[in-house]
């Protein structure tokens, strides 16, 4: 398991990216590009019962989603990446293993579930086998900054959600959400001091905000 770090989201419209690069340019706080955008995509999975669900969406400050995660336009990957995303009040962590030999392509969820069963150990299975469903895809573009300090920002936009089904589609068929925007700061606790005097001024207030929950009372899954 990696370091715990400290993760602020802001759910912003597009309106609001204009506001963003004022602040930048009026404080000198310099973000810059870190990595290339690119395409996210994940399978979320719960129990029966929803329990993930039903903890993130109550505020249950210590809590776990998981998640099967592949990056790019390929909607039939060669290899995916499992993580367990845990979270303790305001900071938060992840186990992640590869998993390849999956074809995604008209497999359904039984499927799914215990060709991960196979390849998942330790931990990660221990948390992926309390939650074996899975029950939500989502896709969305993501932006990379970074400052000189090492204060980490994404722009997650373009967000598509959709129930599992047994078979697989094009997530382009999906339209965009309310075209909302997540901007999420990241930074490991040791940087808390530095990261306040840097964005003090920061013009948008933290707002909890789970994209897999959003995805979820989007579609109405749970009626």
């Amino acid at each position: 398991m990696g370091e715990f770090r400290y993760e602020k989201k802001f759910v912003l419209s597009r309106l609001d990216l204009g506001r963003l690069l004022r602040w930048q340019k009026e404080e000198g706080t310099c973000f810059k590009l870190s990595y290339p955008s690119r395409r996210v995509n994940n399978i979320y999975f719960d129990s029966h019962e929803y329990d993930l669900f039903n903890e993130s969406n109550s505020g249950n400050s210590n809590r776990f989603k998981c998640r099967l995660r592949w990056y790019g336009e390929s909607l039939d990957p060669k290899q995916y990446q499992f993580e367990v995303k845990i979270k303790r009040n305001t900071c938060g962590t992840k186990l992640t293993q590869s998993v390849d030999g999956i074809s995604l392509s008209g497999l359904n969820a039984f499927s799914l579930s215990k060709k991960l069963k196979e390849q998942l150990k330790g931990e990660v299975l221990h948390y992926f086998c309390q939650t074996p469903r899975p029950v939500l895809i989502n896709s969305y573009k993501r932006d990379y900054y970074e400052t000189s300090f090492g204060l980490r920002m994404t722009i997650d936009n373009k967000i598509r959600s959709s129930k599992f089904r047994d078979y697989f589609f094009d997530f382009k068929l999906i339209p965009p959400m309310d075209d909302i925007i997540v901007l999420e700061l990241k930074y490991p606790q040791e940087l808390e001091r530095k990261m306040i005097e840097a964005v003090g001024s920061f013009p948008f207030r933290p707002f909890r905000h789970s994209k897999y929950c959003f995805g979820m009372l989007k579609q109405n899954f749970l009626i």
